[in-house]
């Protein structure tokens, strides 16, 4: 247990109360039987030289001889020495803390840092007034040097548990917070219906009109791609097909009859064009589907190899791996506004968006506003791991 810093000084205090009671009687003839044996006989106690008392008896004759002059309405110690109207309370409560140190009750009991702070400040006020009338001796500056060093001490450990406590408060308000933005973002989504995808009719047409239901259906989901995503190659691409399916529909519209459906040898549904030739409808709507600059004869290149999916637990263990790798470049520790703090490290699994669009289009857009500047540089590396979540 650590030693209690009144403790520390109670010694040196003993010393400081027994040279004042020494100094500031001697001015009488006979200090033993005017101000010594009185607190003694008072308390029904055997008197004792000055020179051999403990800490509580120095303190105690110090407060027996203040005496409140009603003429003057001042205090005065020993009859002579004018102090403050503050001393006799200070005296009496630097006094009783020699019991309150010395029986601690309960199993390991330990006084708070704030309540010893409380105590030593009331000790050191009690000390510099003392001073004031008494010749200053090197072992005087030595014990005020100690007090002062002891009441550093404690206020550091103060501040620290202040900030402790702060910084695990905030933790906690963050905390609560997100839980309620999130919230609030799934009761917002089970408030706006979800529009069912049109059904394709290509199946139940044939000719011209099969083609207008490809292009209707092609311009829904180009407008549903609009909506959802803003990547600049994307649109581009949308662009390039809606154009290449006009441009295509209007050389071939005039060629096609509605009424001259047929099958050729293979079985594959024609058109005949006004000239007599044949055109295959299949291969038509492949050649509309391609983007410009792409030739039917070219094979698609093939598809990188797709990351192995992740499991929940899996991409947890990734995130916080990441989480201190971020803390190590960073310089930073766990704190409310990281971008790894449990709130949205829980959101990130349970959302699992796949780019920065889902990110902060959802409940996690409102948690990343709180997030340190230097840590969002890491949101691309977070999203490669979320992305890579099992979605049952």
């Amino acid at each position: 247990m650590v030693t209690p810093a009144f403790k520390l000084v109670e010694d040196q205090l003993r010393s400081f109360f027994g040279r004042c009671c020494q100094e500031l009687s001697a001015h009488h003839g006979d200090v033993h039987s005017h101000f010594i044996r009185p607190y003694f006989e008072k308390r029904k106690e055997s008197p004792k030289p000055l020179s051999g008392l403990q800490y509580h008896q120095y303190c105690g004759i110090l407060e027996y001889n203040l005496r409140v002059s009603k003429e003057e309405q001042v205090v005065r110690l020993f009859e002579r020495h004018k102090v403050a109207a503050s001393l006799p309370a200070d005296l009496r409560y630097s006094r009783d803390l020699r019991n309150k140190y010395a029986h601690l009750g309960g199993i390991g009991e330990a006084l708070s840092p704030r309540e010893q702070f409380s105590d030593l400040v009331i000790v050191r006020r009690t000390v510099g007034t003392m001073l004031q009338l008494k010749q200053i001796e090197a072992a005087d500056r030595e014990l005020v040097n100690h007090l002062d060093q002891q009441l550093d001490d404690l206020l550091g450990l103060l501040t620290e548990s202040s900030a402790s406590k702060s910084a695990a408060r905030d933790e906690v308000e963050a905390n609560e917070k997100d839980a309620m933005a999130v919230a609030i973002a799934d009761k917002i989504a089970t408030l706006i219906p979800k529009v069912a995808p049109v059904p394709s009719t290509v199946a139940d047409v044939s000719g011209s009109q099969q083609i207008a239901a490809e292009i209707a259906s092609l311009r829904g989901e180009l407008s549903d791609l609009r909506k959802e995503s803003d990547m600049r190659t994307l649109m581009s691409r949308i662009g390039d097909l809606e154009s290449a399916v006009l441009s295509a529909i209007s050389a071939v519209g005039e060629h096609l009859v509605d009424s001259q459906d047929d099958s050729d040898e293979n079985g594959q549904e024609t058109v005949e064009a006004d000239d007599g030739s044949s055109f295959d409808l299949e291969e038509l709507l492949a050649a509309l589907a391609r983007t410009p600059g792409e030739s039917s004869s070219t094979s698609a290149p093939s598809a990188p190899p797709q990351p192995r999916l992740l499991s929940p637990d899996e991409a947890r263990e990734a995130l916080v791996g990441l989480r201190r790798r971020i803390w190590l470049e960073t310089g930073s520790s766990a704190s409310s506004d990281g971008l790894l703090r449990k709130s949205l490290l829980d959101a990130f699994i349970r959302y699992r968006p796949k780019d920065e669009h889902e990110a902060y289009r959802g409940a996690i857009g409102a948690l990343l506003g709180s997030v340190a500047e230097d840590q969002l540089d890491y949101l691309n590396d977070v999203l490669a791991i979320t992305c890579r979540i099992e979605r049952g």
